[in-house]
């Protein structure tokens, strides 16, 4: 079976504020359900995006030449 690549991002705290969700859900869908995806043939990475326009693109970028995703969310 081919496995698929898929790239799950979240943001950081933005400043002000002490948490952000989305690094909460990247994290619950990992946990909960990483394995079940693996058996279904998709590679799941998560990752959190700095909160700056400049630092956030280069994560991105360089996230995705590492990690050669097929599909990125």
């Amino acid at each position: 079976m081919l496995a698929i690549r898929a790239l799950l991002t979240a943001f950081g705290s933005f400043p002000g504020a002490p948490v952000n969700p989305t690094m909460a859900i990247a994290r619950f869908v990992k946990l909960r359900h990483g394995r079940r995806l693996a058996r279904l043939g998709i590679d799941l990475h998560t990752a959190v995006l700095p909160v700056e326009y400049n630092g956030a693109e280069k994560r991105a970028r360089d996230l995705i030449a590492a990690v050669k995703p097929d599909v990125v969310l």
